[in-house]
């Protein structure tokens, strides 16, 4: 072999080399991020969830019906307040972009979450204007299903990271 037919088979080599290692940097840097966005995304879902329960036991203690006079029940706008002030989405803000680097049953458990987050506030609003089904427990069965998304989502989370 001449040495310009081996210096072309190094240089395809070190491009071949260099392409395998540049694919191998970049998949471990996406596992890397997706790592640190199921942990971000814990850590928040977590504390949603425990302010969620913290406001269920609220709910609880507030629907007694010995309730002393001189305390006003909550009202539905007042527990909507509430959900919608237990469920931040600062995280989910910030890691938006990221989220197609997560695996889409985890991406699906927490937009399921953060969407029934949204969306509970909304209807139990919305429930004395359309005169909808108030029914015994509402509140509290549309808070543990917070909580039990949550829960879900958390389990899928800590998975990937």
């Amino acid at each position: 072999m001449t040495d310009t037919v081996l210096q072309i088979l190094l240089v395809l080599l070190g491009a071949i080399l260099g392409t395998l290692g540049t694919l191998l940097y970049e998949q471990q840097k996406d596992k890397r991020r997706a790592a640190n966005v199921s942990m971000l995304l814990c850590q928040e879902i977590e504390r949603n969830v425990a302010t969620l329960a913290g406001l269920l036991q609220t709910v609880n203690a507030y629907l007694i019906p010995n309730l002393p006079q001189k305390i006003d029940p909550l009202s539905f706008k007042e527990i909507a307040q509430r959900v919608e002030a237990a469920c931040e989405t600062s995280s989910l803000q910030a890691v938006r972009s990221d989220l197609p680097l997560l695996e889409p049953e985890n991406t699906r458990a927490v937009l399921d979450f953060y969407n029934s987050c949204r969306d509970v506030p909304n209807n139990l609003r919305d429930i004395e204007r359309f005169a909808g089904n108030i029914r015994s427990g509402l509140f509290q069965s549309n808070i543990q299903m917070l909580i039990d998304k949550g829960i879900k989502a958390i389990a899928k989370l800590r998975k990937t990271a």
